[in-house]
């Protein structure tokens, strides 16, 4: 008399058997890369679907959760018309998948500053707050104290606490004077408070330390939109155009989309 065929091989024949542990993270790992294309692309569905997989096929990597929060949040923000309510809960899915990575591993630099400008720029109504800002940014420093400085100049200035934010922004170039992203910051704010020819001096500064860098660009760009400088429109539509035809150097680097619309308040 025949034996019966056991689960495992019924399940082998039906191609439903599990994949052992170095098979399912080759398959997060593929799938990972597969969502870093289509978000470089500007395809966040289809990176948000990709991300999923890697999520599901790893659940306990934090970069995965991050990128899919990244997805779920560039997916909100590109939703327009009647698609607007849709963002709501995108934008919470973002924020859980920023918690949820910054649990997983504490010591990740990229998801606690990912869940800290959440807090600082949604509203309250999607899960935003200044308290829950305050301890991110506490985390922020533990791990890099400039860093930590920049965060804490972002509160403060969501406080309107003006003068505390410019000395955070000061102890940051201060701590780390070879990193061009806090200089930015500080001429951004000085161009924000009307300062305008302090951060003309920075922007110069930025500029001559890395003239191709596509972040220095834009930044200067949205400081002289954002401060209505008319007279300098000319320079700010150089530098967008210049941003828009070079390939981006990170992932998540701002999207072509975003800028093609500075483009047009010009």
């Amino acid at each position: 008399m025949s034996r019966s065929p056991s689960a495992s091989a019924l399940l082998l024949a039906a191609g439903l058997f599990f994949a052992g542990p170095a098979q399912a993270a080759d398959g997060a790992a593929a799938a990972y890369a597969s969502g870093i294309e289509h978000y470089t692309a500007a395809d966040y569905k289809k990176a948000q679907q990709a991300f999923a997989q890697a999520v599901e096929a790893d659940p306990g990597n934090a970069d995965y959760r991050l990128w899919l929060g990244r997805a779920y949040g560039r997916r909100a923000e590109s939703n327009s018309g009647l698609k607007m309510l849709a963002s709501y809960g995108l934008a919470r899915k973002a924020r859980a998948c920023f918690e949820r990575a910054a649990a997983l591993d504490g010591n990740n630099l990229a998801a606690l500053e990912s869940l800290f400008r959440y807090y600082i720029e949604a509203p309250a109504i999607v899960g935003g707050g200044a308290s829950k800002a305050f301890a991110a940014a506490q985390q922020i420093a533990a791990l890099n104290p400039a860093a930590g400085a920049r965060a804490w100049a972002a509160y403060r200035e969501a406080k309107e606490d003006f003068t505390e934010a410019e000395a955070a922004l000061e102890e940051a170039r201060r701590l780390q004077p070879e990193a061009v992203g806090h200089l930015l910051g500080h001429a951004s704010f000085l161009a924000r408070r009307g300062r305008s020819e302090e951060a003309d001096a920075l922007f110069a500064v930025a500029l001559r330390r890395e003239p191709d860098n596509p972040s220095v660009w834009l930044a200067r760009a949205k400081a002289l939109l954002r401060g209505k400088r008319k007279s300098r429109y000319g320079e700010a539509r150089g530098l967008l155009r210049r941003y828009l035809e070079t390939p981006l150097a990170e992932p998540d680097a701002e999207p072509y989309a975003n800028v093609r619309k500075l483009l047009k308040e010009l």
